[in-house]
C-alpha cells in the first residue's frame, strides 16, 4: 500500500470516480472504490483505508445512513469521511457539514481536493498511529509542519509535537498533562470547556470536522490568529481530540493591508473563493450594489448577477477551473449587475485571479458606468438629431437650388431677342 495514503471512493458516477482516481493516483495515493453503497461497509472494514470519499447523492443508498453505520462499526468509526456534493444543494451541504469530516464541491478544484484529502489523511494517520504504537504516532507528529496537539475528554494535553513547540513556545515536558487552556485566550476558555462537555455527552460540535479561524496565545502571552482543524475519536471507549494548528498571522496582515486599500477605493472591490462564495466586500460595493458587507459575505456571486447570466457565469468558472481558459480574466468588460433592489445597472468589470496556500480566489473591481452610459446616450441622441437636422437642411437646400435654377432658366428665356420671318 502507498505510504502517501489509501483512499476509498464510493461514487456511482463513473466519470467523477475516474477523475478522482486519476488525480489521487498521480499524487501517489493508493485508490480503490465501489460504485454502490451496498456492500461498501464490508469492503471498507476489510481494506482499512485512511480516508473515504462519499458521494452525497448515491442512487441506491442513503449516504448519511451509510455514514452512521461506519461510525457505529468499531473497525471503521475513526476513518475520516469527506462528502462530495454540488454547490447549489444547500440542504445537503448543511447535513454534510454537520455529519462528515469535510466537504468538497463539484466541479472539483484539483488543488483544493488534494489539500483537503492530505489534511484528512494526516488526521487518519494520527488516529491509526495512536492505536498501533506511540513510536509510529511520534513519527507522524514530528514530520508535520503544522502544530499537532492531542487532548483527552478532560481537556488535558496528551501529545505535543515539535511544530507546536516552535509555534507556542512551550516544550512538550511543560505542557503534557496541563489543560489545553494554556494556549487559549482567557475570554474563550469558558466556551471551550462548554464545547468539550457538550461533545463528551453526545451533543453537537461547532468546530469538529471543520477548519476554523481562532485566536491562540503563546507562552510569552502574545495573542495571534490560527487556523484550526479539529478531529475527535474513541480509543478504548475514551474520547480524544486532535487539533492541527497553523499560524495565519502573515495571511491576516496581508488581508488587513488589502482591506485598507479596498476600503479607500471609490470602485467596488469584491473577492470570492473558487466556489464563487463572496469572501470580501468593500464600502464602495455597498454604495453601488446596495448590500451591506454582512449581507453579502458568505453568499454566492449570483447574488449580484442578473438571473439570465447565471448559467454562463457557472460555466465560465467551471471551464477556468478545468482548463485555465478565461474569457474575462485580465480584461476590462462591460456587463450588467443586479442591485439589492432588483434593479440592473451597467458596470465595468476588471477581473483577476490569485492563490493563497494553493486555494484560488477571484477579485473583481467594479465601476458603476450608469452616468457614463447616460452621457453616451445623450451624446448619441444629440448626434442623431444633428444628423437629421443636417439632412433636412440638405434637402431644403436642394429644393432651393432647384427653384433658383428654374427661375434663372425662365429669366433667360424671357430675355432672349425675338426673331421673326417675313
Amino acid at each position: 500500500m502507498s505510504d502517501r495514503g489509501f483512499v476509498f471512493i464510493i461514487d456511482d458516477d463513473p466519470a467523477t470516480a475516474g477523475v478522482l482516481r486519476g488525480l489521487l493516483e498521480s499524487d501517489g495515493y493508493a485508490v480503490e472504490g465501489v460504485a454502490s453503497g451496498t456492500g461498501a461497509l464490508g469492503a471498507i472494514s476489510a481494506r482499512g483505508p485512511n480516508l473515504v470519499l462519499l458521494n452525497a447523492h448515491l442512487s441506491d443508498t442513503n449516504p448519511f445512513e451509510l455514514l452512521d453505520k461506519l461510525r457505529a462499526n468499531r473497525q471503521t468509526r475513526d476513518i475520516p469521511v469527506i462528502f462530495m456534493t454540488n454547490p447549489g444543494d444547500a440542504e445537503t451541504r448543511v447535513r454534510v457539514v454537520e455529519s462528515g469530516d469535510d466537504l468538497i464541491l463539484k466541479p472539483f478544484d484539483d488543488r483544493e481536493v488534494l489539500a483537503r484529502i492530505e489534511r484528512q489523511v494526516t488526521v487518519s494517520k494520527v488516529r491509526t498511529a495512536l492505536r498501533e504504537s506511540e513510536a509510529k504516532f511520534r513519527s507522524v507528529m514530528e514530520s508535520a509542519i503544522d502544530a499537532i496537539i492531542s487532548g483527552d475528554a478532560e481537556g488535558k494535553i496528551r501529545s505535543w509535537n515539535t511544530a507546536a513547540t516552535a509555534l507556542f513556545g512551550f516544550t512538550e515536558t511543560e505542557v503534557i498533562g496541563e489543560p489545553i487552556e494554556v494556549i487559549i485566550p482567557e475570554r474563550y476558555r469558558d466556551s471551550h470547556k462548554e464545547g468539550i462537555r457538550r461533545v463528551s455527552s453526545g451533543g453537537p460540535s461547532r468546530v469538529i470536522g471543520k477548519t476554523v479561524e481562532l485566536a491562540a496565545i503563546r507562552k510569552d502571552g502574545t495573542e495571534f490568529p490560527v487556523e484550526l482543524s479539529l478531529a475527535t475519536w474513541l480509543l478504548d471507549d475514551k474520547r480524544y481530540y486532535t487539533g492541527i494548528i497553523r499560524d495565519i498571522s502573515e495571511r491576516k496582515q496581508a488581508e488587513q493591508k488589502f482591506r485598507s486599500v479596498t476600503e479607500s477605493a471609490i470602485d467596488a472591490i469584491i473577492s470570492a473563493d473558487h466556489t464563487g462564495e463572496i469572501v470580501s466586500w468593500n464600502k464602495a460595493a455597498t454604495n453601488i450594489l446596495g448590500y451591506t458587507e454582512e449581507e453579502a459575505l458568505g453568499q454566492r456571486l449570483e447574488l449580484i448577477i442578473p438571473e439570465r447570466f447565471h448559467e454562463a457565469h457557472r460555466s465560465g468558472m467551471a471551464r477556468f477551473t478545468e482548463t485555465g481558459e478565461a474569457r474575462v480574466i485580465g480584461r476590462t468588460v462591460e456587463l450588467a449587475a443586479r442591485t439589492r433592489s432588483g434593479e440592473e445597472v451597467p458596470i465595468e468589470l476588471s477581473l483577476s485571479t490569485w492563490t493563497v496556500r494553493d486555494e484560488r480566489y477571484y477579485t473583481g473591481i467594479i465601476r458603476d458606468i450608469g452616468e457614463r452610459k447616460r452621457a453616451e446616450e445623450a451624446l448619441r441622441q444629440s448626434e442623431q438629431a444633428l444628423r437629421e437636422k443636417t439632412e433636412e437642411m440638405r434637402e431644403k437646400n436642394k429644393v432651393l437650388e432647384d427653384t433658383l435654377n428654374q427661375l434663372n432658366e425662365m429669366h433667360n428665356q424671357s430675355s432672349a431677342p425675338a426673331w421673326r420671318t417675313s
